[in-house]
């Protein structure tokens, strides 16, 4: 599994880290790319195919 797909700020914190966190994304192309490759790790592009799959296995 992708570790680092996202950034993860407790509610708790959210008004004093949201900001900080968000302008960081903002600015830097290389936390871009390294949050977009890791997103890109977890995708399942046969997901809807595979669910459909399953479903019409049950079904017969």
């Amino acid at each position: 599994m992708a570790e680092d797909a996202a950034i993860m700020i407790k509610e708790s914190e959210l008004d004093e880290t949201f900001m900080k966190k968000f302008l960081s994304v903002f600015e830097s192309k290389e936390i871009q790319e390294k949050l977009s490759k890791n997103i890109k790790a977890l995708a399942l592009p046969n997901a809807t195919r595979d669910i459909c799959d399953e479903i019409e296995k049950l079904l017969n």
